[in-house]
Order: C-alpha cells, then structure tokens, then sequence
C-alpha cells in the first residue's frame, strides 16, 4: 500500500511540475519548413535552430544553423558558375536534402514533446527579413545584369564595335 502511496505521490509531483513549467514559443515548424520552399532553406534553417535554443537544445540548434551556410552559398554558386537551367535542379535538390535531413526530425520533436496549444511565436519579423533579403538578392542580381552589359560582359545582344 506505501508503495501505491509513493507511486501516486510521484505522479502528482511530476504533473505538478510540468503544469508550472512555462510552455515554450516556438515558430510553428511545418510552417517553417513549407516557408522555406519560397525563401530557402536556409530561412527554415534559421527558425529552426532559434526553436532548439528555446527548448533548451544547444548542439541540435548548430545542426540547424550549420544548414544556412548552402543556403548563402549556393545562390553566389548558381548565379557565376552554373548554368541557369541547373540553378532550378540545385535548389530543389537543396530543399529536399534540408528537409529529409533536418526539419523532419524538428517537426516531430515538437509534434511529440511539446503540448499542442503551445504559443506560438508571430511570423512579422522572420517574413519581413525574408522579404528584405528576396528584394536585396533581385537588385544584386539586376544591377549585376546591368553591370555586366556596360563592361561588355555575356549580353549577346550587344553590338560590338
């Protein structure tokens, strides 16, 4: 009977315990992950990561930064030294190895170890820098375009003298 006694006791401290344990704000990781199919991964990556340090997951949130590094990368990549039908393959490829690979696993850890009604952290800032970032990398890439027909660079169209 102590036993039954104890057995109770422990489940009542360990509810007590989790009831007054604050519940975390997380960006919501599907979300996350279906975002970063029109930014990059490297914007999942990001949410990602900043949702392992809040759950207390130091070396799980370096994994999810680590795969922001491709997602700066490879755009510089594509745009000098590939040719522009493989840039579409490459994101793709980038995407879905991001996926399998890293938010996957984010979006059922939180499925499974975090309460389903837990607050979720607004969209505002993440999508206006993701925004910001689109905008900035199509000027670059426009005023490259530009820059490259006044120094005779690959437009076919310019005559030559």
């Amino acid at each position: 009977m102590d036993q039954a006694n104890d057995h109770q006791s422990n489940d009542q401290e360990a509810t007590a315990q989790t009831e007054n344990t604050p519940i975390p704000e997380l960006w919501t990781p599907s979300a996350a992950a279906c975002l970063s199919f029109v930014f990059s991964p490297a914007f999942g990556a990001c949410l990602n990561g900043l949702n392992w340090m809040t759950l207390g997951k130091p070396a799980l949130a370096k994994r999810s930064f680590l795969w922001m590094i491709p997602g700066f990368v490879l755009p510089f990549l594509a745009l000098f030294l590939l040719p522009t039908e493989a840039v579409g393959l490459l994101t793709l490829g980038y995407f879905l190895v991001w996926y399998l690979a890293e938010a996957k696993d984010h979006i059922a850890y939180v499925r499974e170890n975090v309460a389903p009604d837990y607050p979720r952290r607004s969209w505002v800032l993440p999508l206006s820098c993701a925004l910001v970032a689109l905008a900035l990398l199509v000027f670059s890439i426009g005023a490259m375009a530009e820059w490259s027909k006044g120094t005779g660079g690959s437009d076919p169209t310019r005559q030559t003298q």
